[in-house]
């Protein structure tokens, strides 16, 4: 609502009475006379519209300032770390050992950060965590200032300072699942930093997958190149193809197109949201040879006399010849 950021009419008025709100909050005279009588003791007047104005106005003042947190118990924080898999592993699933200097429950303490015989109900809250402000008819709670909503004081720990665990070296297995992709979130649960007053956080581990020299992946699809020869790519062949689950045979039609694509069901990546497995793609790459002998050359001069083309290569040569024309014409 501040001017400055929110172009409505409305939004000064609404700020203003924001920081209204906040001045009772820090004003124990201005809050005494809301207690008595509401927003209107404020203004000097009293009815019963400005108490129903009063609680959409601290409707406002806590949307504004995020709300109120209560001392619920709070989990402990989340640790990050990566782990590289070749490009294989995260095709087929691998269980991997990562090392982590990973903060486990302070022994002393029992993960608790107080000294032993130290710890006590906080005096401030009562040991509840939070404190309660009362403002006419609203009650609002917040986390306790004295003992930062844990609902106890105590002498910070001499073997962990207060922090309630330390520091070890941990050995862990992670299993990851077939079909992982790259920059994906692994999540163990409860393997993140301990709390004092909740559950443990997590430990997440983002994955990262070594290009492969020949295979390319996108999604559940394999991509590769191959290269194939002039004669074969004119005549047909049958050839030998690697894929990630080993060779296979392709048959390559006659008059394969440079560029072409060959795809070859179920030798993709196992799919992660259904069953089954993607293909894998062969794009072709016609290998034009150099260093011709004089009878190979005799040889494609008189099958050049005599080769012809289909419609579709027709149309695409006739164009091109005619741009061709086309530019000549201009430059004269």
């Amino acid at each position: 609502h501040h001017p400055d950021q929110n172009s409505e009419d409305s939004a000064s008025h609404i700020f203003s009475e924001i920081n209204e709100a906040y001045e009772v909050l820090g004003s124990a005279e201005k809050r005494e006379l809301y207690d008595q009588f509401g927003h209107e003791g404020i203004d000097g007047g009293m009815n019963a519209e400005g108490f129903a104005h009063a609680e959409d106005l601290f409707r406002e003042f806590s949307d504004f300032f995020g709300g109120f947190e209560t001392s619920r118990p709070r989990k402990g924080a989340d640790i990050h770390t990566t782990l590289r898999l070749s490009f294989e592993e995260a095709i087929f699933g691998v269980t991997k050992e990562i090392n982590i200097n990973a903060p486990v429950k302070c022994k002393k303490c029992s993960g608790q950060g107080a000294e032993q015989g130290t710890k006590k109900n906080c005096n401030k809250c009562q040991g509840t965590g939070q404190e309660t402000m009362t403002s006419g008819l609203f009650i609002m709670q917040m986390p306790c200032k004295k003992c930062s909503g844990v609902g106890y004081t105590f002498s910070p720990c001499t073997q962990c300072d207060g922090e309630g665990f330390e520091k070890h070296p941990k050995t862990l297995q992670v299993k990851v699942p077939a079909g992982v992709e790259h920059e994906t979130n692994i999540r163990l649960a409860g393997e993140g930093e301990p709390s004092k007053s909740g559950k443990n956080g997590h430990l997440y581990i983002k994955i990262h997958v070594s290009k492969h020299k020949f295979f390319e992946r996108n999604g559940s699809e394999i991509h590769i190149r191959v290269p194939i020869k002039l004669s074969d790519a004119i005549l047909g062949a049958k050839i030998k193809i690697p894929t990630i689950h080993g060779s296979t045979i392709v048959e390559i039609p006659p008059g394969t197109q440079h560029g072409d694509k060959i795809k070859i069901p179920g030798k993709g990546v196992k799919k992660t949201t259904k069953s089954g497995y993607g293909d894998q793609v062969v794009h072709i790459q016609v290998i034009m040879p150099r260093n011709l002998s004089e009878e190979q050359l005799e040889l494609i001069k008189k099958f050049g006399q005599f080769e012809n083309y289909d419609d579709d290569s027709k149309t695409i040569l006739n164009l091109f010849d005619d741009h061709i024309k086309a530019a000549e014409d201009e430059s004269n």
